[in-house]
């Protein structure tokens, strides 16, 4: 034992063994065994850890995204080492590694097993993880393309790109500028004299900006003489920069229409300009609206158009318009300045219904009631009791409420066959839902056996007769 104690003694470093000596103060290490200076030195240098800490780290123990299950079981069996669960070791990892599983997949599919150990939770994440893998790597192998640049030369007649110019769709098109034939007004290659209105608009463009700027820099654009295009061509519309004074301010031009005076906002990148339905009432309601072939593009030469209806619903969506507009539900009009794209939707029977997209014009601005649809459990409570139940589909739902005549135009759609409006309450609007069930539960109240959501009832009572 003195031996042991002594090559103990001398095997140790100056600081430890001075440390010994202080944990050994008042005695001195030489009066005490081995098994005695290695428990002291043990005690200070690794002190027992606390149980409750320790577990405490053992359940917040997650599994990180890029650790493998077979890893995270591994660290907690090293967490669970100081638990002291001990016949409970395995029924802590076990609930540790399926409450902290990084995949709620895998996770899901432990929490619904009735009879389930360390072992077969393990077996069963592993091979789901595996499968998972498998999975992840046959998509990026299916998703993976090989990209090919292609250097495309720019069409001489059109300005893009991606065709030839014997193929362009604007090989018969007329130049508003030479008119000559094959190409369009912005890959004109002649030259014109300079425009007296052009420079009327860069004198006042000067006179309103108190900044210096390069002419170069303001996008312009020549100035036709015809005032109409010829037929089946088409004026580009641009947004190519709006011109602003130092201030930040739009640049706004006094115009002359007819015998009024009018302000405008100076666009040098559109060919025409265009007013709303609301300024034209109120300012030239005097000047009749003639009838013209022009056709707008946008700045790629693509007709601006509504949104398009598949050509297989077309028919369908023709024939609603048409029953609406019999049973006057829509109205042809000719202007707007709201026109909200629709979206067919197709009913069990086969027919469409039309809704509107409201959502890119009115249900922005919308204040929608705060009118809350009935539960489930409004419903059994309502209908408790009763022995025969008739379910009732309301026609066309919304459609039986009236508009006022001043929302009308704000629930205007934009049609392949034109604009049209409602004159119902109409499907897409945010706040119509509320609207309408509102309505149905004051026209149903004080009902007993009756139950409403929307455009569905349902009828029931606690006796036969009473119910039919």
């Amino acid at each position: 034992m003195t031996t042991r104690r002594g090559q103990f003694s001398h095997s140790l470093w100056r600081k430890t063994y001075s440390l010994l000596r202080n944990l050994c103060y008042p005695a001195k290490p030489n009066t005490k065994t081995f098994d005695n200076l290695k428990e002291v030195l043990t005690d200070h240098l690794r002190p027992k850890p606390l149980i409750i800490a320790e577990r405490y780290k053992f359940h917040q123990r997650k599994q990180e995204s890029h650790e493998k299950v077979r890893d995270y079981l591994a660290n907690l069996r090293k967490l669970a080492d100081t638990c002291q669960f001990n016949a409970f070791l395995e029924e802590a990892l076990r609930d540790r590694l399926v409450c902290g599983l990084y995949s709620k997949t895998i996770q899901r599919k432990l929490l619904s097993e009735s009879e389930l150990d360390l072992k077969k939770a393990f077996e069963i994440a592993v091979g789901i993880e595996a499968a998972e893998k498998e999975t992840n790597e046959f998509k990026n192998e299916v998703s993976t393309t090989h990209k090919v640049t292609m250097r495309s030369s720019e069409c001489y007649r059109c300005g893009k790109s991606g065709h030839n110019a014997d193929s362009c769709f604007y090989k018969n098109s007329k130049c508003h500028k030479c008119k000559e034939i094959g190409h369009i007004s912005r890959k004109c290659r002649k030259s014109f004299p300079k425009n007296e209105n052009q420079d009327k608009v860069n004198k006042q463009y000067k006179k309103n900006t108190k900044f210096k700027a390069k002419p170069s820099k303001v996008h312009q654009m020549e100035e036709d003489s015809e005032s109409e295009p010829e037929e089946n061509s088409g004026w580009e519309v641009f947004t190519v920069k709006t011109c602003r004074t130092s201030d930040n301010k739009e640049l706004k031009l006094d115009v002359k229409i007819g015998d009024i005076d009018y302000v405008m906002e100076l666009d040098t990148g559109a060919a025409v300009s265009i007013i709303g339905e609301e300024n034209y009432k109120k300012y030239f309601s005097n000047i009749k609206l003639q009838k013209n072939n022009v056709k707008l593009n946008t700045y790629t030469g693509d007709p601006i158009t509504p949104r398009p209806i598949p050509y297989a619903l077309r028919d369908k969506v023709a024939d609603e318009i048409k029953r609406l507009k019999k049973q006057g539900i829509l109205e042809k009009i000719k202007f707007s300045e709201w026109g909200a794209p629709i979206v067919p939707v197709m009913k069990p029977d086969g027919s469409v219904r039309i809704c509107g997209d409201y959502k890119v014009t009115i249900n922005s601005c919308l204040e929608v009631p705060q009118y809350p649809l009935p539960k489930a459990e409004d419903l059994f409570s309502r209908l408790n009791g009763g022995k025969k139940f008739s379910k009732l589909d309301l026609s066309q739902a919304y459609q039986q409420l009236l508009l006022c005549e001043n929302s009308r135009n704000l629930v205007t759609i934009n049609t392949h066959l034109g604009l049209y409006r409602y004159t119902r309450l109409p499907f897409g609007a945010a706040s119509s839902p509320a609207i309408f069930q509102e309505f149905m539960d004051k026209v149903l109240e004080g009902l007993d056996g009756v139950g409403c959501i929307l455009d569905d009832l349902i009828i029931t009572g606690k006796k036969v007769m009473k119910s039919i």
